[in-house]
């Protein structure tokens, strides 16, 4: 009876992997008319959804025409993606591609790493190198930000002097999230920057009756920009400097960005990603679903961060952190102000 029993739930375990293969197979194939579908959705988002000024999203025909070939041969969904993406590249634009559907918050983000990242680790925290001197490690502005242990945290720094704000591969994260951790250290109502849509770039047109294709014409005539916000506590007083790499990306992107000007904080360590457009994540049929951007940022000085990577006061290894803290404090003390 025990021999039966062991051999019948052998049979069944068997028979569960065989199935799970079998699904995970059909779900990761895809069939001629569900590219079709896919790339019909991706051609109405980009007509009705995608913005940037001056960028002619007309051209993704062409662009999708130069990689049929590949598109047609491909047979799972991770190919197809693979190869629209190669298309979407085209644009030269960030914050635009194609994957397979994951749980993600929706609605405007300002982001390039996907949530999850760096789970093992705690996405904000508080380091005293002297009596005087904190370090906020702050890894992203995504879903795993924190308000409530941000401002646990700053009611700490509040006590230091000076602080040096590490965002080192920080690849950003929600609007709302950005303006929650710049009102922790800049005034409330302090301009960051100007958001350029499709809806102000009409506005721009419609009033002005000049070229709606000028994103930084259009940002210097509105008045229209993205603030900070008024918080019960007030914002940090000390000096700042910013740490930056190469995967510093979008919303801690415009954070450094705002600091440098608003609060003359140094920029310390690489260049940042240049990566840094206002985006939707957007369902798309049979699985999929797609980052698009819907607007382009000027910071307050006018300066657009898309394709302009920000440059370092001082640049210098990204993975030395004692050398950087050293720096950092070095520029605070001689250069650093409010």
């Amino acid at each position: 009876m025990n021999l039966q029993r062991r051999t019948w739930f052998a049979t069944l375990v068997l028979l569960a992997v065989a199935l799970g293969q079998a699904q995970t197979t059909s779900t990761s194939d895809i069939s001629a008319t569900q590219k079709a579908e896919v790339l019909a959705k991706i051609d109405q988002t980009l007509k009705e959804t995608a913005f940037v000024p001056g960028v002619k999203f007309d051209q993704w025909p062409k662009f999708l025409e130069e990689r049929k070939d590949r598109i047609d041969e491909a047979t799972s969904k991770r190919a197809f993606a693979s190869y629209v993406n190669r298309a979407l590249r085209d644009f030269g634009l960030s914050h635009m591609s194609v994957s397979v559907k994951r749980e993600a918050p929706r609605g405007v983000i300002l982001a390039l790493q996907g949530p999850g990242s760096g789970q093992s680790m705690p996405m904000q925290e508080l380091t005293w190198l002297d009596d005087k001197t904190v370090v906020f490690r702050l890894r992203t502005f995504s879903e795993r930000y924190d308000r409530k242990e941000v401002e646990k945290l700053m009611g700490e720094a509040a006590k230091a002097e000076t602080m040096i704000l590490d965002l080192r591969s920080n690849g950003g994260g929600a609007v709302t999230n950005l303006q929650h951790f710049l009102s922790h250290l800049l005034p409330p109502r302090t301009v960051v920057g100007t958001m350029v849509s499709r809806r102000l770039a009409s506005a721009f047109e419609r009033e002005t009756k000049k070229d709606p294709t000028d994103g930084k014409e259009i940002a210097k005539w509105t008045n229209n920009h993205f603030r900070t916000g008024t918080l019960k506590t007030q914002p940090f007083a000390g000096k700042i400097a910013v740490l930056i790499n190469r995967s510093s990306a979008s919303a801690s992107e415009i954070c450094a960005a705002a600091l440098r000007e608003h609060k003359k904080a140094p920029l310390i360590g690489g260049r940042s990603a240049g990566a840094v457009l206002v985006s939707r994540i957007l369902p798309l049929p049979h699985g999929f679903e797609m980052k698009v951007p819907t607007a382009d940022f000027y910071t307050s000085t006018l300066e657009r961060l898309e394709g302009n990577p920000l440059k370092p006061d001082a640049e210098m290894s990204v993975l030395d952190a004692d050398a950087l803290y050293t720096k950092a404090r070095e520029l605070l003390t001689t250069a650093g102000g409010n």
